[in-house]
């Protein structure tokens, strides 16, 4: 699991990056769309979490 999170990290760190940078700067008003617009990355993160454990269990079913 750490791994899987490490790899996804990685790829999207200068995305993440960049969202966080812009979520920091935000005026008072774009604040309460913050928790929203975090919760949405990690949603998506969890969904690729899910689909690369998906297939690493698929693999190792079909190699045994």
């Amino acid at each position: 699991m750490s791994l899987v999170l490490l790899y996804i990290f990685t790829n999207s760190s200068v995305l993440v990056a960049v969202d966080f940078l812009q979520l920091t700067s935000m005026n008072a008003t774009a604040k309460i769309n913050r928790s929203f617009l975090i919760l949405m990355i990690f949603k998506i993160f969890e969904k690729i979490i899910k689909n690369r454990i998906q297939k690493g269990i698929l693999i190792i079913n079909f190699t045994k």
